[in-house]
């Protein structure tokens, strides 16, 4: 994992701090997130959604944007073949800002 490699070779401070990996939309505690977050999927480019106000989540969109996500496989999309066989996950992580947002 990506992940793995950078806090071996450069530190894990290099990371941005995850809050959890999921396989579905039904798995992910929206109650439980912060108020500022954001979701993505590992298996693509530009499957991002970016939650900077919890309160005007709409929650049907997002559910229906992972669930297609979900069921892509993007190396078709783009000829990157090397997301052909990456096993699709939600991943969740703290927003983080360079302080100009």
């Amino acid at each position: 994992m990506a992940r793995e490699w950078i806090k071996e070779k450069i530190g894990e401070e290099y990371l941005i701090p995850l809050i959890g990996i999921y396989d579905k939309f039904e798995d992910i505690d929206f109650d439980k997130l912060p108020n500022q977050f954001v979701i993505k999927c590992n298996h693509g480019c530009a499957y991002n959604i970016i939650v900077k106000d919890k309160s005007t989540l709409d929650l049907a969109d997002v559910k229906e944007k992972l669930d297609r996500w979900m069921k892509d496989n993007f190396a078709f999309h783009s000829l990157e073949l090397h997301y052909m066989n990456i096993p699709p996950k939600i991943i969740i992580e703290e927003y983080v800002t360079n302080g100009i947002l």
